[in-house]
């Protein structure tokens, strides 16, 4: 996941690292934060966060939104349950959580997507260490 949020999604990753860890993702390119580490915090990001909520599904809205959904959705459906059961029609939905991304839906399912991403981030971090290696000997 953390390859492809890197490569797709990387403006609300880097969000979500600074507001949530106080970390900038970049980092991971200097050795500051590990791709293990990376990965894990990735993983465990809260419901509604920038990268979740660009993805789409259950995990895209907050437990509050999820709370607000389930009273509005119990108030709607308190008069049809008292109503006249001949008069009543169809019972009302809960609204709907938002649609998956259709960009993550197709990226997540074939391997060789998986590995052009990690063979991304991999160019990436390589790139960054050597511009990292090369500044410290222009140094000193």
């Amino acid at each position: 996941m953390l390859a492809w949020a890197l490569r797709h999604e990387r403006a609300a990753l880097t969000a979500d690292f600074q507001r949530e860890y106080r970390l900038d993702i970049e980092g991971l390119y200097s050795g500051e934060i590990s791709v293990l580490r990376a990965a894990r915090l990735t993983a465990k990001l809260p419901r509604g966060s920038q990268l979740w909520r660009a993805l789409g599904g259950a995990m895209a809205v907050t437990d509050e939104w999820d709370l607000l959904n389930a009273i509005e959705h119990n108030i709607r459906a308190m008069p049809w349950a008292f109503s006249d059961s001949k008069e009543r029609g169809k019972a009302p939905e809960p609204m709907p959580y938002p649609e998956i991304n259709e960009k993550y839906a197709q990226a997540s399912g074939t391997k060789r997507q998986r590995q052009s991403s990690e063979d991304y981030v991999t160019k990436k971090a390589l790139a960054r260490r050597k511009q990292l290696q090369e500044a410290r000997e222009s140094k000193g």
